[in-house]
């Protein structure tokens, strides 16, 4: 296997795992802000005020997108694993 081959390879896994993880890290990441912005105001400062609804909210992108990106990675394997012979060869 050349270098290019195996680089082009390296960023698109990358890539993958990236677009797989977004919609559950964007999802943490607004919900974390809004209680945030909700929570400032009230002086609480209560740590599971934080945790509960980021949890139950990522666990629900988790579960919508758990098919979208179950055959993302699918394919990508399906491609690494046809791929075998030609890198080896």
């Amino acid at each position: 296997m050349d270098l290019a081959r195996t680089v082009s390879l390296v960023q698109h896994a990358l890539l993958l795992a990236l677009s797989v993880a977004a919609p559950a890290l964007l999802a943490s990441a607004l919900v974390g802000l809004v209680i945030g912005l909700l929570a400032a105001p009230l002086r609480l400062g209560d740590p599971a005020l934080t945790a509960v609804p980021r949890l139950v909210v990522v666990a629900g992108v988790v579960t919508l997108s758990a098919a979208w990106g179950a055959g993302a990675l699918s394919q990508f394997a399906r491609y690494v694993w046809a791929s075998i012979p030609a890198w080896v060869a």
